[in-house]
């Protein structure tokens, strides 16, 4: 099987679902294992185990993307998936050595943070198209540091323009990685 043919099947919705039947297949099982094993760290893990699937299968997916030119489209998001796995790397050695401190409690106001998180990460995507990749990002950055309490105008600021320069930078200046305009920017 070609990685073409990889990435066609799982460009349909039958592949979708498979990728979604192994990834509960993963997640369902380590959760009830961790929860008799009574681990501190249950729910760390899974976000772990979850990223590392995910950051697998969009690698797999980034050998489909077309070359043009020296540099391949998939180059960037192997090189945010490397990054993802090492920082999830890292996290499990934390974990495994019992320097991560143990799963908070959830009560109903965090559980209610987790989803206005995910809100705001889907209305990211919403408007990417209307704003453009820069302008988006940079408002995703400010609201979602904010929702995370982080309450200094400066250090907000200063993060979000830092974190834009150094996309536009490396990614759009020096890979030449075609980012949405948006619509409005456009006009």
């Amino acid at each position: 099987m070609t990685i073409r043919s990889i990435d066609t099947f799982l460009d349909s919705p039958i592949g979708l679902l498979v990728l979604l039947l192994i990834f509960i297949g993963i997640e369902i099982p380590l959760y009830v294992f961790l929860r008799r094993k009574r681990s501190p760290y249950t729910g760390q893990i899974l976000v772990l185990v979850s990223l590392a699937y995910l950051s697998l299968v969009f690698l797999l997916l980034s050998f489909a993307f077309p070359v043009k030119g020296q540099v391949s489209a998939g180059v960037t998001p192997r090189l945010w998936i490397a990054g993802i796995l090492l920082c999830t790397l890292y996290l499990a050695v934390r974990i495994k050595t019992g320097k991560e401190k143990p799963d908070p409690s959830l009560p109903g106001s965090q559980l209610r943070m987790v989803f206005l998180y995910i809100l705001l990460s889907v209305g990211f995507l919403g408007i990417i198209d209307l704003l453009g990749f820069f302008l988006a990002s940079f408002l995703f950055l400010l609201i979602g540091m904010r929702l995370l309490s982080y309450t200094r105008p400066i250090g907000l600021l200063a993060f979000s323009l830092g974190w834009i320069a150094f996309l536009y930078v490396v990614f759009y200046s020096l890979l030449s990685v075609p980012l949405p305009e948006g619509i409005l920017i456009s006009l």
